[in-house]
């Protein structure tokens, strides 16, 4: 519920009138039959006056309430002069039609909240008044009265008005619940009415019982409840067949050892025992006073249990002296199982609601950011209780991010072309953070087709969002690197054709031309010239083969270098590293603190080639002169560390997704089981960290699984 000033009123189209002064009151026969009329809302709303007057304290200020029509049904204060000046009394008509402007008399026109400060904006004669007033609904949705508080205009600070304010939207929400009520309440409210009435009847035979006992018994049998007669002494002289039904038991009358109740045994609803001398009707045979609408549960003979409300009331004579009394019972056992079954059903709601991350909420097709009604569990999913997005109809709405208003806004304004819509948007937590948000909505429509309300759940998708995110980075990085592998694929096809074309064809083509002529020497020359001939060309040929197999064993070992599965890891990465210096003049040596390590073949493939990539960016990107490779072994890991002098990894490579070569590090790293760290500083180099598990340290790791 939002405070607002009597812009208000000018919005709804009120304009100020100011009156003189001219109270008119009601007669006492019309204020009677209003108080029967409005009596849910004097319930609803009696116990929250004095509270109201208690929180104002010493402030001088007068409480009231008035009908639907504007008049005064009860008031409290502290001020009683002000009561008498203003005319704030039962029955004082207090409607705009009376009065002119005012707090209450407004509210129910507006139906809305609303405050009411200064002399431009009251009565002449209060103008040094103001008035906070909230209107307050039945279930329909219809006006059915309205809260007021008068307190000295110097006095409306803002904040004592939103405190009272605060008080009148409890009370509306209070009395509204009336409205709404569970059925069985209210069946049992009529039923208590129709007691009431009936006990009248009751006190108005008691004198008469003993003088015109047939009569009385004949009356006390037809009614339409269980009711029984005790004596002075609390001796049952009389009780009729629905009482008998109710005990499970026909007492004898007259008995001095039935006394007070037929029932054996009688418990308070908190399980006390109750003694004979403690029931109802003793009470009321020792003090002379009615007990009315208690509650209690009795024991029937056949030892099952009835919970019934009593209604006793004392006989007396023409003296007024007490000579008996009469209880009135009726039985509502099946109406609290129902209120029970009730309450546990929506204690079972209660949790649900608590318990999914999915927020319901009503609210109307005007305001779709408006709450009729929302979960409870909205403050778990913002930060901001219930009650903040029912008072504020546009706190919701001003929380969304600028960038998705505007279409949030559009699609919301398209209700009355859907049965049913989705939005989603960011919206401002409590925590100051943008998270993301799905609202579904279904639109009820009354009997005209006509959009009347939206019913609605609200998501919290950030984290699903994120997840989304990750994942297609995550595809994207997977389709990348296919890519990146299968060009990878292509240019070492292309490099091995050429270098089989270009160095194996040219060396093969020599040796068969040096052939060619062997035979030629043979054929054209004498034996001794050949001779000389043939050594030169054995010769030449034994050297172009010596080129071959070095040209060979290079390709192979590119394609695979065998010392690794020969001589193993630590052997395969000194090579590497000798095989590194030669090629591109950078110093780099290998330091290892330990023997091969016991890790299986595809583990030492990727921390070689894992090693070969570090090396290849380091002769391309580094501008090193020297490179250190560590190679260790502890608490059951292998660390490999490749660290060089040069510029340093810029930080923006270290996450960039098209940074290939180090995605393809950590691929193979993880395929091992293994982690790779990657730091760099400008100026002073890069490090590379390669952290993978050995085979023992894999069977400790499944050890603990288990």
């Amino acid at each position: 519920m939002i405070l607002e000033s009597w812009a208000r009123c000018v919005e709804a189209g009120i304009r100020y009138e100011a009156r003189s002064r001219s109270f008119r009151r009601v007669n006492d026969g019309e204020l009677v039959q209003r108080l029967q009329q409005n009596r849910e809302l004097l319930e609803g709303t009696s116990p929250y006056l004095p509270l109201i007057s208690t929180t104002l304290g010493s402030l001088k200020h007068a409480v009231y309430l008035v009908d639907h029509q504007g008049i005064a049904l009860t008031c409290c204060g502290n001020a009683p002069d002000l009561h008498r000046r203003v005319g704030l009394l039962p029955g004082y008509d207090w409607s705009e039609r009376a009065m002119g402007t005012n707090g209450a008399g407004t509210a129910l026109v507006t139906d809305r909240p609303i405050a009411v400060i200064g002399p431009e904006h009251f009565m002449r004669h209060l103008h040094d008044c103001a008035s906070t007033a909230s209107p307050i609904h039945d279930e329909a949705g219809s006006v059915i009265g309205a809260l007021a508080i008068v307190t000295a205009a110097t006095d409306a600070t803002p904040e004592r008005l939103n405190i009272i304010m605060q008080f009148a939207s409890t009370i509306e929400q209070e009395s509204g619940s009336i409205g709404r009520g569970k059925e069985i309440i209210r069946l049992l409210q009529g039923q208590g009415a129709t007691l009431e009435r009936h006990m009248a009847t009751y006190a108005s035979v008691g004198a008469a019982f003993m003088t015109d006992e047939p009569t009385c018994r004949e009356l006390i049998d037809l009614l339409p409840a269980a009711v029984y007669v005790c004596d002075a002494k609390g001796v049952i002289v009389h009780y009729n067949r629905l009482a008998a039904q109710l005990w499970g038991r026909e007492p004898r009358c007259g008995d001095a050892n039935e006394r007070f109740c037929g029932a054996t045994t009688i418990y308070l609803p908190d399980g006390t025992l109750l003694t004979h001398d403690q029931m109802p009707t003793a009470r009321v045979l020792r003090t002379g006073l009615p007990q009315d609408n208690r509650e209690l549960i009795l024991v029937r003979a056949n030892g099952s249990h009835r919970t019934v409300l009593v209604n006793a009331v004392p006989l007396k004579d023409e003296s007024r002296e007490v000579i008996g009394a009469m209880n009135c019972m009726f039985d509502i056992t099946d109406w609290k199982r129902a209120e029970d079954a009730v309450r546990s059903r929506d204690a079972r709601l209660s949790h649900i609601f608590s318990s999914v991350p999915v927020v319901l909420y009503e609210a109307e097709v005007s305001e779709p950011f408006g709450r009729i009604w929302v979960s409870d569990n909205i403050e778990g999913l913002s930060g901001f209780p219930a009650r903040r997005f029912i008072e504020d109809p546009g706190f919701w709405a001003s929380r969304l991010h600028p960038d998705d208003r505007d279409q949030v806004l559009r699609t919301f304004a398209t209700l009355d072309d859907h049965e049913r819509l989705s939005s989603d948007y960011r919206w401002q937590h409590a925590d100051g953070r943008y998270r993301w948000f799905l609202d579904q909505v279904v639109i009820q429509r009354d009997t005209n087709g006509r959009p009347t309300t939206i019913l609605g759940t609200r998501q919290d998708m950030t984290e699903q969002r994120e997840t989304r995110h990750q994942l297609q980075q995550s595809l994207d990085q997977l389709r990348m690197l296919s890519r990146r592998l299968e060009l990878v694929r292509e240019e070492e096809q292309r490099r091995l054709a050429r270098e089989i074309h270009d160095e194996l064809g040219v060396l093969m083509t020599t040796m068969k031309l040096d052939l060619a002529q062997m035979t030629g020497l043979l054929i054209d020359t004498g034996l001794e010239t050949a001779a000389g001939s043939l050594r030169n060309k054995i010769a030449s040929l034994d050297s172009t083969l010596d080129q071959t197999i070095t040209v060979v064993q290079r390709i192979a070992s590119d394609l695979r270098p065998g010392v690794l599965d020969d001589l193993g890891l630590i052997a395969a990465i000194q090579w590497q590293a000798k095989t590194f210096n030669a090629r591109t003049g950078i110093h780099c040596d290998v330091i290892a603190d330990t023997e091969d390590p016991q890790i299986d073949p595809e583990q030492a493939t990727a921390l070689f080639r894992i090693c070969q990539e570090a090396l290849t960016n380091v002769a391309r990107h580094a501008h090193a002169t020297s490179v250190v490779v560590r190679f260790s072994e502890t608490a059951g890991q292998i660390l490999l560390e490749i660290e060089d002098d040069g510029r340093g990894i810029p930080s923006d490579k270290l996450t960039d997704r098209m940074s290939l070569g180090l995605l393809g590090m950590r691929e193979r790293a993880s395929l091992g089981g293994g982690e790779v760290h990657i730091a760099g500083k400008p100026g002073n180099g890069t490090s590379i960290i390669v952290r993978m598990p050995t085979v023992s340290g894999h069977m400790n790791t499944a050890h603990q699984g288990l």
